[in-house]
């Protein structure tokens, strides 16, 4: 029997908001046929962020694309725009613990120019508000007129790496906490220019932040996109419902919150309930893929499906989707009933 995100539970749920919504039933049959969670991190993107939000509005207190347990960016504010873009000398961080066994990649593309001066543009693994201090792993960017010199930044240690002319770059920094000793390793545009061992113990590692100093901000210095992902191997659904979902397929309710077990897996949602997700203002729907089933699966894990009856069901296109590794978006279109559910029939 094909995987359903329909159930009982759920069509008790349904015919109430039809009654109670009868002027807005495409908003009601999408709140109760998915379940949304914020992914945990046991593989797969812990957070995510495009800064797409406005440069007049302050990036603090705001969700990244992608976040764990619901967490918002943290700091002083002003200190970043919504947009990305440095407006005080100031630092923008979100939590993040690292644990042992791990491949953790923490990845931005940063636009950092200036019309000269001492400043500088910083991201990474921090313990502190300055990537100074004793902050174990960090880039560090001293613009100049386009591009500028890259710094790792190791223990409050600089060492200088080179000078990148390109306007907008990709650094990376992997940290790999599988052996006895914790090794970060700076890349940038693919390229590995040093690595920093941890010898002694686990660094003091709380959050991972972007920091600008003041002479930065006269052409407005970006980061553009940041992610942070664990790349240790993702679980197969069978081990994932053994510790998750009680040993069940994909196709049952583990936890009886209306969201079926294979919906959670795609997801990646912690355990216990899972709330359901809604349309924003231009009907699209967002649900999270946290990871254990690559967005190159679709239509063959997973698929998204409408229907008019609850009776035939139509699968949607690839190309009417916006899916990437972090989500699973579609806007619902045209008018009266419509009814849309994800289904999942996971390896």
């Amino acid at each position: 029997m094909p995987f359903s995100s329909v159930n009982t539970k759920s069509k008790n749920q349904m015919k109430h908001q039809m009654k109670t919504s009868t002027k807005s039933p495409l908003i009601a049959m999408c709140s109760i046929l998915f379940g949304f969670a914020a992914p945990v991190t046991q593989g797969g993107v812990i957070y995510q962020d495009n800064f797409t939000g406005s440069g007049s509005n302050t990036l603090i207190y705001t969700t990244p694309t992608v976040t764990t347990g619901g967490n918002s960016w943290v700091g002083t504010d002003p200190s970043f725009a919504a947009n990305g873009q440095a407006v005080a000398n100031a630092g923008a961080y979100l939590p993040f613990a690292p644990v042992a066994g791990k491949v953790y990649t923490l990845q931005g593309t940063l636009n950092p120019v200036s019309s000269g001066g001492d400043g500088w543009f910083a991201f990474g693994f921090t313990a502190v508000g300055l990537p100074f201090n004793g902050s174990p792993s960090w880039f560090l960017v001293k613009p100049s007129n386009i591009g500028g010199v890259v710094y790792s930044v190791k223990d409050g240690s600089l060492t200088e790496l080179g000078n990148f002319t390109n306007p907008s770059n990709v650094f990376t920094i992997a940290l790999d906490t599988t052996g006895d000793d914790w090794v970060s390793t700076f890349s940038v545009n693919g390229t590995v220019l040093d690595t920093q061992t941890f010898t002694g113990g686990a660094p003091a590692i709380s959050y991972i932040g972007i920091y600008a100093n003041a002479d930065t901000l006269a052409t407005g210095s970006r980061i553009t996109n940041l992610e942070l992902s664990d790349d240790s191997v993702s679980p197969t659904y069978s081990s994932w419902a053994t510790e998750n979902a009680g040993g069940q397929t994909a196709d049952l309710d583990w936890d009886n919150d209306g969201v079926p077990n294979g919906v959670e897996y795609f997801m990646n949602a912690a355990p216990g309930f899972t709330a359901n997700p809604g349309l924003d203002g231009s009907k699209k729907i967002t649900w999270t893929n946290g990871g254990n089933i690559p967005s190159s699966e679709y239509g063959t894990q997973f698929v998204v499906e409408t229907s008019s009856d609850l009776t035939t069901w139509e699968d949607v296109l690839v190309q009417d989707l916006d899916t990437n590794d972090g989500s699973l978006s579609y806007i619902l279109n045209g008018s009266g009933k419509q009814f849309v559910r994800l289904k999942v029939t996971p390896n």
